[in-house]
């Protein structure tokens, strides 16, 4: 867009006559408005914005001192001043930058076309419609009209300027946040620009040393010029990420990493980038020390690294330069090469920030291998406090999946107890002859997983299962699909048949349990079980639950189960163990009372008590407390044995029906041991 000539208004008669008066260009008086009305939040930006542009005036007549011999003020010493007076109420900023002639205080100051300023205020427009009437908008970065924002504090600013070309005067520019601004000669004589600030009544916060150097460090703490305060440096000027790395001692590395992170304590490690090409960027990036408390499960979970570009702080929690699964990350990040006249918005889609973002997470990885390999118990430890988001990037990050799935660590029946970590190379390569697929089983805790009835054919094999006990994990093994060729196997698959037991599918002709007695177990059961059938999985256990074919994993409802309350299980199918003394024995007591309706009811609380217990072996039975009753029960029929002597290769006399009281032995129930002869 080419700039809108400036009008040139008429001298009123009080005036002098070396005072020339300007009308702002269109777009400067919505940008006032813009600045004055939706940054009020960060009205601190002001002081940033103005020690920018003297580092940039600072760098150029830098460059200049190197090249021509004919600069105003050659031995002017290359610094930022920062002042203050409470009396008169203004802030002085000063550099012995390049400096502006009249004509460069006009371009630059009364107008803004060059930095793009109708398509940014276009942007920003429709921003505004889109959030509603009233909403405050998060700019960042908006060097190219940054200089407006000091009207946010002041109602009137004068900026007085001397170019470096020696012949050139200086001029004084003034305005006051209105419509207009003037031009007149100044009696300067150094290089350079000062800019004074009338405060507003409603800005006193910064008429004061400690408030001002409080920005500043947060702000210009690396701006490579001195920048110093009533007289006093008050910025590092020396960025660590811009050091080469052969002059950073750990030390040095672990103080930066302190001043980041607010500790005394040194990161578990760092990695520290030097970029020239495709583009020029430093970043130094460390893994904390800790995980902040609460900090995965928090709603809000804030990124730890910093944005500057050319060493001016920009953006802190920049969620652009890394991906979400790495957001425990603390750092910063300066790129030479990003416009700075962009909207949030734009810095989000700039394809430059996503190749850095790209390199970032690609090093990052790299560091985290490394640590696995070089120092396994200090990846453990890394493992423990940041695992759970590594976890995330197998789903948010595919194209880096078979990456982090090196970096995957579980817990296993291979180890003795719950602090053991193994990777998947690790198990693939424990795997014995004739496995195919990694087993693997989904619960809250590793004594919850161990209780399942599904281990035991795995325990006869000799097979190793991962404990999965984080909620994310079946998203982990949606996202994995395989490792290295071998799939991924939830140990309670419907389909899975390792031939464990001694007994045939579907309930067929095995000698010892009846189609019969499986079919009245499913009467009994009606629509709480999908089916009842015998078992080849099991080893030790009387029964167990799985899924009908075709329907979701046990681990998948597990997962829906915790975010949505009112989430139905699939109905299973119970298995029976046709080797086990509670199946044989209920089967021998069915025999004796086929025909006999009320016989056949007195076995019916042993068969709901096979459901219980599978139920809660699996982790869930909706009402567990319920079951006390029944237990009391059948522990009364149980006890009453004891006196005649156990026989485990039989049933004890039927329990009560669940209205009838149970009675001591001596009150006329018989409670001796039923065999087979006498139940027919």
């Amino acid at each position: 867009m080419a700039d809108e000539p400036l009008e040139k208004k008429e001298a009123t008669e009080d005036e002098t006559s070396s005072r020339e008066d300007f009308a702002f260009q269109t777009e400067v008086n919505q940008v006032l408005q813009l600045l004055v009305h939706s940054l009020y939040t960060k009205r601190e930006v002001f002081l940033r914005e103005l020690v920018s542009n003297a580092a940039d005036a600072l760098s150029k007549v830098q460059f200049e001192l190197l090249t021509q011999r004919e600069v105003a003020s050659r031995e002017a010493d290359l610094e930022i001043l920062v002042d203050f007076n409470v009396d008169d109420r203004t802030i002085t900023v000063s550099d012995t930058g390049v400096g502006m002639t009249r004509d460069e205080l006009i371009t630059s100051l009364g107008t803004i076309a060059h930095s793009g300023s109708k398509a940014f205020l276009d942007a920003i427009e429709a921003r505004r419609k889109e959030a509603g009437e009233g909403a405050v908008l998060d700019l960042i970065g908006q060097f190219g009209v940054g200089f407006y924002s000091v009207f946010m504090v002041a109602d009137r600013v004068v900026v007085e300027s001397r170019s470096m070309e020696p012949d050139a005067p200086a001029h004084r520019w003034v305005a006051t946040g209105g419509d207009s601004f003037s031009i007149e000669p100044a009696g300067r004589t150094l290089r350079g620009t000062t800019v004074t600030l009338h405060l507003k009544d409603d800005a006193s916060e910064f008429l004061s040393r400690h408030r001002l150097e409080e920005i500043i460090n947060t702000y210009s703490n690396f701006v490579p010029f001195p920048v110093k305060l009533q007289g006093n440096v008050v910025n590092r000027q020396k960025a660590l990420w811009a050091v080469s790395k052969s002059e950073i001692t750990e030390e040095m590395y672990t103080e930066f990493y302190g001043h980041l992170n607010h500790t005394t304590k040194a990161p578990l490690a760092h990695v520290h980038l030097q970029a020239d090409v495709p583009i020029q960027f430093n970043a130094i990036l460390y893994v904390p020390h800790e995980s902040p408390l609460m900090q995965y499960y928090a709603i809000e979970t804030r990124h730890g690294v910093r944005l500057y570009v050319k060493r001016m702080f920009i953006q802190e929690n920049c969620e652009e330069l890394v991906p979400r699964y790495l957001r425990f990350l603390v750092g910063v990040v300066d790129v030479d090469d990003l416009p700075l006249n962009v909207s949030r918005e734009m810095i989000q889609k700039n394809p430059l920030l996503a190749k850095v973002r790209s390199n970032l997470t690609r090093k990052t990885l790299k560091l985290l291998q490394d640590i696995a390999s070089r120092d396994p118990e200090k990846y453990a430890t890394f493992w423990r406090q940041f695992g759970l988001y590594l976890k995330e990037g197998v789903r948010d990050d595919p194209a880096s999946s078979d990456t982090i799935a090196e970096l995957l660590r579980f817990n296993s029946s291979h180890h003795v107890d719950d602090k053991g970590l193994t990777s998947l190379a690790e198990y693939v390569e424990r795997m014995p002859e004739g496995q195919e697929e990694i087993y693997y089983f989904t619960g809250p805790n590793r004594q919850t997983i161990e209780r399942t009835p599904h281990l035991e054919q795995f325990r006869k094999k000799h097979y190793e299962v991962l404990y999965m006990t984080d909620p994310i994990d079946p998203l982990v093994v949606l996202g994995l699909g395989d490792y290295k060729g071998k799939k991924f196997r939830i140990i309670d698959d419907p389909k899975l048949d390792l031939g464990a037991g001694d007994t045939s599918d579907e309930g067929g002709d095995e000698p010892d349990i009846g189609k019969d007695f499986v079919s009245f177990a499913g009467k009994v059961l009606g629509d709480k079980v999908e089916s009842v059938r015998l078992s080849r999985r099991l080893v030790e256990s009387p029964a167990c639950l799985v899924n009908p074919e075709n329907s979701m994993s046990s681990d998948m409802q597990r997962l829906y189960s915790m975010v949505d309350r009112d989430f139905k299980f699939s109905r299973k199918i119970l298995e029976l163990n046709a080797s086990h003394p509670i199946v044989r024995n209920l089967n021998a007591a069915f025999a004796g009372v086929v025909g006999d309706p009320s016989g056949q009811e007195r076995l019916r609380p042993y068969v709901e008590n096979l459901l219980d217990v599978a139920l809660l072996a699996e982790g869930i039975h909706p009402n567990p407390a319920d079951l006390v009753d029944d237990f009391n029960r059948l522990l009364a029929v149980a006890t009453g044995t004891l006196t005649h002597g156990p026989d485990t290769s039989s049933v004890g006399e039927p329990a009560l029906s669940p209205d009838e009281e149970a009675k001591p032995p001596d009150q006329g129930v018989d409670t001796s041991p039923a065999t087979e002869d006498t139940a027919s």
